[in-house]
């Protein structure tokens, strides 16, 4: 898979949200032993603490979202 490929199949309304007035200062990809494709974006600016905000808002969400996957409601 190409990286062109990868950016078409992440979620782009999550990093849309998570770098909504702060751009990253440096983006970097990876592919791991297998095949797969880390995108790596840092952020190294006053706006910094927002985007650490934002992270911890959906990782409270996917908490939610798997504590209801795991009881059955979705």
């Amino acid at each position: 898979m190409t990286i062109g490929e990868h950016e078409r199949l992440i979620y782009p309304s999550v990093f849309t949200y998570l770098t909504r007035n702060n751009k990253p200062t440096r983006q970097e990809y990876y592919r791991t032993d297998n095949g797969e494709v880390w995108e790596i974006s840092h952020f190294e600016n006053e706006k910094s603490e927002e985007f650490g905000k934002r992270m911890d808002a959906l990782e409270y969400l996917s908490n939610k979202l798997d504590l209801a996957e795991a009881f059955g409601v979705l």
